[in-house]
């Protein structure tokens, strides 16, 4: 099993506390263990396999796809970490077809105190494509963090969500204004040579007045202890 069954039993808590049960989740066709696939499940959501030419980044998706053994170089391994070597390779594919990518972007909920760092946020040059935020989980960084979980949330319910950095004027967005609801797409990987594995989440699918609420419930249950980045 690539990814530590822990994980899986993670993110399926995450996704549990934070979407109702039948919200839409999407993941590549099955071919080896799929902890993404799995937690959804375990979860109760409702997950469909989506073929590569459907996802919001085909080609990084038939990337992933056709190369179980993608192997990111050494030497870059070891001068940045897998986890942010792993990000950077991945910014490449969107960035080469001509999307907007920035990197480690700040959001902020404005309903409760909370910030979390988005690995990354992609803008499609394509009309009518929705922003997504991008997060990579690897064993490094495996954690899905409070603020993390949250925040990912707000973004996907939409104008729930902020950020100060300067650079979202490039997204065409302002800085300190509510952002609109924006895809999240988790690709989780175990380390160098093991393949990766999109989970998405669009939110279009979100069942806005049910997610707010488990939401409320879940900052009733954390109150008592202050999120932690």
């Amino acid at each position: 099993m690539l990814i530590p069954a822990s994980f899986t039993n993670q993110l399926a808590q995450w996704l549990r506390a934070r979407f109702p049960p039948g919200t839409t989740a999407y993941v590549l066709p099955p071919s080896d263990p799929d902890p993404g696939a799995e937690a959804g499940r375990l979860s109760g959501m409702n997950v469909k396999h989506l073929e590569p030419s459907a996802w919001p980044y085909p080609a990084l998706m038939n990337l992933r796809w056709g190369n179980p053994d993608y192997a990111l170089p050494t030497i870059k391994i070891q001068y940045q970490g897998f986890h942010d070597a792993l990000r950077d390779s991945i910014a490449i594919n969107p960035q080469s077809a001509g999307n907007l990518v920035l990197k480690e972007v700040e959001l902020n909920s404005r309903v409760l105190p909370a910030t979390a760092v988005a690995d990354m946020l992609v803008k499609p040059t394509k009309s009518g494509m929705r922003c997504s935020m991008l997060e990579v989980k690897t064993r490094e960084y495996g954690d899905l963090s409070n603020n993390q979980s949250y925040v990912y949330a707000l973004g996907l319910v939409g104008n729930h969500v902020s950020t100060l950095d300067a650079r979202i004027v490039q997204l065409g967005f302002q800085p300190l204004t509510p952002l609109p609801a924006m895809d999240f797409l988790l690709i989780t990987c175990a380390g160098p040579r093991r393949r990766w594995y999109p989970y998405l989440v669009p939110a279009d699918v979100v069942n806005v007045t049910a997610t707010m609420l488990a939401l409320q419930q879940y900052v009733t249950v954390v109150r008592k202890t202050p999120l932690t980045p």
